[in-house]
């Protein structure tokens, strides 16, 4: 039983993450300067510290 919630947690984290790209491509696209601001820096350094 638990791991059908896992699989239901990972398919919507999966699609929280896509939509949340999705946000942050139309943002850059309606050439709004998130990146420049200090919020963009902020999301930057915690990529960043994300280590991939």
């Amino acid at each position: 039983m638990y791991k059908m919630w896992v699989a239901k947690i990972l398919y919507y984290l999966f699609y929280a993450i896509i939509f949340f790209i999705a946000i942050i491509i139309f943002i850059e696209i309606m050439n709004i300067d998130l990146l420049k601001s200090d919020l963009g820096n902020f999301l930057i350094n915690l990529i960043g510290k994300m280590q991939f």
